[in-house]
């Protein structure tokens, strides 16, 4: 799925939640309750989306080369893959 179809979704997503939705999602993190399905999920996409960052800053527009991987994954999660 290309960026411009990711953004379009979640934007999709904003626009058509009901308010009375969104008001709940709201009160719910500000509880200190259990967390729900969906703010674990929520969680997990942008701390996914922080590594994706991470590595793009540390690659910048550079050719992908196995050296480069290797030097990703060792800067990513200090496990040496050769």
């Amino acid at each position: 799925m290309d960026r411009n179809t990711i953004e379009r979704l979640a934007l999709r997503e904003i626009d058509e939640l009901p308010l009375e939705t969104i008001q709940k999602r709201i009160d719910a993190l500000q509880s200190r309750e259990k967390p729900e399905k969906w703010m674990i999920a929520m969680s997990a996409f942008h701390q996914a989306m922080r590594e994706v960052l991470a590595i793009k800053r540390v690659i910048g527009r550079r050719k992908i080369t196995p050296a480069l991987r290797r030097a990703v994954a060792l800067h990513v999660d200090g496990r040496r893959r050769d």
